[in-house]
């Protein structure tokens, strides 16, 4: 009994809030070592009023951060991921486009657009559109559906100031999405686009292969 009081004690110890003191900024600045311990009234004012004239700094998630950071410079952001506009603040790129994401495998490719906030508006494969089984995976789907697409965006009337195209996979729907892009079908898309970027998933190691075949 007297081992497992203790142990339950020493629980209840660690499960208490510690209370520390909160240190003096690193950035305030320092007594020499031929000075008192502790500051003095007036230096602990200083002290105090340095800390208030002091700008926070802006807090950025991971997400946020990375995304600071694009692949090349765009006149629209002034620079990489930064923007000009208001002052020279600090933003993080693509905070408020919208988003066509085209992902484009083997055998089918499928067309998300969404709104800032990542919620879709339109999403479609090419089996909507009418193609079965192997014919999904054609160049020729990939073109067409790219096509609806860019028509369903007009007829909703969806004016978006900035749109961000995002690339996932290297099936042949992604030339197809790119041609029709690039042609009179995306004329009301195209002058949007402020950035290009490749999502494609990368494997490190991957699954396990399976085994090979041996004949003989």
């Amino acid at each position: 009994m007297t081992t497992l009081s203790a142990c339950r004690s020493a629980f209840a110890g660690l499960a208490r809030p510690s209370t520390r003191a909160i240190a003096v900024p690193t950035t305030a600045a320092r007594f020499n070592s031929t000075s008192s311990s502790s500051p003095s009234k007036d230096q602990l004012e200083e002290l105090i009023e340095q800390s208030k004239s002091r700008q926070p700094a802006p807090v950025y998630s991971l997400s946020n951060t990375i995304g600071m950071i694009s692949k090349r410079p765009s006149s629209r952001t002034g620079g990489y991921g930064l923007s000009d506009s208001e002052g020279g603040e600090w933003k993080p790129h693509g905070q408020g486009d919208h988003h066509l994401h085209v992902y484009s495998h083997k055998h089918n490719t499928h067309i998300t657009f969404t709104r800032p906030d990542k919620g879709p508006i339109i999403s479609l494969s090419c089996g909507n559109i009418g193609f079965k089984k192997a014919q999904r995976g054609t160049y020729d789907a990939g073109y067409q559906l790219a096509a609806k697409v860019f028509k369903m965006i007009e007829e909703k009337r969806i004016m978006p100031k900035q749109v961000e195209l995002i690339y996932r996979g290297f099936g042949i729907g992604r030339e197809a999405v790119t041609k029709a892009l690039l042609s009179s079908e995306g004329r009301s898309l195209r002058p949007v686009i402020n950035r290009v970027t490749d999502s494609t998933r990368l494997k490190f190691g991957g699954t396990r292969s399976p085994k090979p075949r041996r004949l003989g």
